[in-house]
């Protein structure tokens, strides 16, 4: 985009000529005229700017939106032709920060030495592009393929069979059969994490000494599935038996327990001790005493693994972070796939991220990032695109979180004219899952599987590079202005409920499923602009900025926790939204008691069981139905006479949903998680909460930028919150981007 092209373009978005000339003056032109060798070392670091954490480089801020090649062949090399030439095509649409990927396996041979050439020239092939680029490596920390043999017993185990046979001949991906039960080192291993940090240092050291160094911004850590510290084989396989990790629970529970007797009390079996203590089996891990539930007074053992394996996971990367930040001889940023919270495939337990508290709370960490949400549910056209983890957790930790937009935008397929979408779909897709997270005050990556699966950039084409183009030039205005959600809608969600609860979708079908996944989507949906953040960071939360807070799984209540939510959420006229059985344990025990408590309603425990559909059935809602198609339990049905009936369980007179409005606040329950558009957006505007539109719509709004997604399109009349309202036609299948505070369209 010419320097004329620009100043038009920003003056269409209703920005006046005084700001158009800061950007003009920092305008990026042709590739050839801007691009100049690196004269001094990079300086990176992650801090608050303008009310939101931010990368700066050399202490100026940056807009964090990067371009990343993959590992997969044929894609992962920057200086061969096709990365390059997507290289400089998105150096062309004006971005400056890269991402590649690289393994330690492909600088640590099997006598030991450490050679850089490889790392060297993957970080000269983006400069060779753009010289002065900032550059980001994300290095995988896995112990090589010969390391793995040459220390079987150092290997992952598994629960439910031995060791499968991988075929490690050919061009592949190193990453290939990480679901597998496949050959890899144990996440507990002493040995591992000695040695891969000795080459780490090495590494470290080594680059920083080299001129490709100098434009190093920062590593990305990565192990486990994919690099995304999910334990190797979690979907379908129950890691880790293996002898590390049985060595570290047993001394996990030594420092938890201190001694036999209290071990022996707590597990509920006489004769437990440290040093015969044993992970769990799959027989273990695949029952629950209680319904969906662990009763942690009697099947304390698997979530006290559950919590160790986690807590192996966080330690190692902070570990390995905290090693690059002391081995670096300036400052540079280090991040790590974590966080992520929906679409876990209902194996959190086994391989999610439940230690998020953990790592948010580390120095040595800047910044977390996962692909967004997987599924129709999210991903598809109208859908939401939102993030995979709870964004507003890393802002209030000052943790910056970038997004990785990984969906193939499906222009260039070579497979099948089936999978071919129509390029204005493709620029509406990207254009919602790029300002998804730049509207939560956060940043993103291109992460292109392009070459690798169609033989040219995912997005190599005009159109969308015009839309890259258009995207970065108007967020890298807008992210310079003061930030501010314009949410007043909170989700909270927690991790530590998956130690007590069944440990896939046949054990537990309603947390995940529903309570995190169509819970979240359904939410999208209201018209209200949502943020969600973890319970452990309730005390961290400005709490006069939301209207209504949804508690959407929050099981296991503490007794601060509790307390806190009734002395400092349950306030000043403020509407609480309760799930399906919240603080029904609060890690000691199950009661229902603590559930009525919780709710200030009368609650009471159905026994028998049956798929609980909800009937909407009173007041002045239009009947709608949401629940579930199979059995669940426990369930609580309401038995107070002071609530507002809302709606029933099918076919029953049971009282499912209500509210009570209490002395300084209003109190709802569900006996199951709403799933409904509609019935969210009536709980949202009867809470006071603003509603952009009622059509269904998904809408982002933060950052000064108010972004409206729609399958159906038509007429809309979309309020603002300054009480003004837009009458706007919307394209079927679109995104349009409006300023929130004049209300012109920015994008169409």
């Amino acid at each position: 985009m010419s320097i004329i092209d620009r100043r038009s373009f920003l003056k269409t978005c209703g920005v006046g000529a005084a700001s158009v000339h800061g950007i003009v003056s920092g305008v990026l032109v042709k590739a050839e005229e801007a691009r100049t060798p690196i004269s001094a070392p990079l300086c990176a670091c992650v801090k608050l700017n303008q009310d939101k954490p931010t990368l700066f480089l050399n202490n100026k801020p940056v807009y964090a939106m990067l371009y990343a090649l993959t590992d997969a062949p044929a894609g992962r090399w920057s200086w061969e032709e096709v990365p390059q030439y997507s290289l400089r095509e998105f150096a062309d649409c004006g971005i400056s920060l890269f991402q590649i990927d690289f393994f330690l396996e492909q600088v640590w041979a099997t006598d030991g030495l450490v050679s850089m050439d490889l790392a060297a020239k993957q970080i000269r092939g983006v400069l060779d592009v753009r010289p002065d680029a900032a550059v980001f490596i994300r290095l995988h920390m896995n112990a090589p393929a010969w390391w793995n043999e040459k220390y079987p017993e150092e290997g992952v185990r598994f629960a439910d069979g031995p060791i499968d046979s991988e075929d490690s001949k050919g061009l592949r991906r190193i990453l290939d059969h990480d679901l597998d039960r496949s050959h890899r080192n144990s996440l507990a291993s002493d040995k591992w994490r000695r040695e891969a940090t000795e080459k780490l240092i090495e590494f470290c050291k080594r680059l920083a000494g080299m001129p490709e160094g100098n434009a190093l911004a920062g590593i990305q850590i990565a192990c486990g599935v994919y690099g995304e510290w999910h334990y190797w084989g979690f979907i379908e396989h129950d890691p880790d038996t293996s002898p590390p990790m049985t060595a570290h629970f047993r001394e996990w529970l030594r420092a938890k327990y201190l001694t036999d007797q209290a071990l022996a009390k707590a597990w509920n079996s006489p004769g437990a001790n440290f040093a015969s203590a044993s992970v769990p089996g799959s027989a273990e891990r695949e029952h629950t005493e209680a319904g969906i539930f662990r009763d942690p007074e009697k099947e304390r053992r698997v979530c006290d693994y559950y919590e160790c394996q986690h807590q192996v996971v966080a330690d190692d990367i902070i570990h390995f972070c905290k090693t690059v930040k002391e081995n670096w001889p300036r400052p540079i940023v280090t991040g790590t796939f974590y966080g992520y919270f929906f679409c876990l495939f209902s194996r959190q337990a086994s391989g999610g991220h439940l230690q998020v508290q953990r790592v948010l709370n580390s120095p040595y960490v800047d910044y977390l990032s996962g692909p967004q949400a997987y599924g129709e549910i999210f991903r598809a056209m109208g859908n939401s695109g939102q993030s995979r983890g709870l964004l507003e957790s890393c802002s209030l930790h000052g943790k910056l979180w970038l997004d990785e937009m990984d969906e193939d935008p499906h222009v260039n397929s070579r497979c099948s004219q089936d999978t071919l979408v129509s390029f204005s779909d493709a620029v509406a897709i990207m254009r919602r899952n790029v300002v998804e997270s730049y509207t939560r005050g956060h940043g993103l990556w291109f992460y292109d599987f392009g070459p690798a699966w169609t033989g040219k950039g995912w997005w190599d084409h005009p159109a969308l590079l015009k839309e890259v183009r258009q995207l970065h030039d108007l967020l890298d205005f807008y992210v310079e202005k003061p930030y501010r959600s314009q949410a007043d809608v909170l989700l909270v969600f927690d991790t530590d409920c998956f130690y007590y609860l069944g440990a896939n979708a046949k054990a537990d079908p309603l947390t995940d499923v529903h309570a995190v996944n169509l819970l979240s989507a359904a939410a999208y949906h209201s018209g209200a602009a949502l943020n969600m953040v973890h319970l452990g960071d309730l005390k961290l939360v400005d709490w006069k900025k939301y209207y209504t807070v949804v508690f959407a799984n929050t099981f296991i209540l503490t007794d601060d926790q509790r307390s806190f939510i009734r002395d400092h959420v349950a306030r000043d006229g403020r509407h609480l939204v309760w799930m399906y059985a919240p603080g029904y344990t609060d890690g000691q025990e199950l009661n229902s008691e603590f559930v009525s408590e919780v709710v200030g309603m009368k609650l009471l425990k159905v026994t028998r069981l049956f798929a609980p559909k909800i009937n909407t059935a009173y007041a002045d809602l239009p009947a709608l139905q949401y629940g579930l198609d199979t059995p669940v339990d426990p369930l609580f049905v309401i038995a107070d006479e002071s609530v507002v009936k809302i709606g029933n369980v099918e076919n029953t007179d049971l009282p499912a949903l209500a509210y009570k409005n209490l002395d300084a606040s209003t109190s709802w329950f569900s006996s199951v998680p709403i799933t409904h558009p509609d019935l969210w957006r009536y709980i949202f505007r009867k809470s006071g909460a603003h509603i952009y539109d009622d059509d269904g719509d998904v809408i982002h709004c933060g950052g000064g930028i108010l972004c409206v997604h729609t399958k159906a399109g038509g007429k809309r009349k979309i309020s603002l919150p300054s009480a003004e309202t837009i009458e706007a036609e919307l394209p079927p299948r679109s995104t349009t981007l409006f300023d929130v505070e004049s209300g012109k369209i920015l994008l169409t």
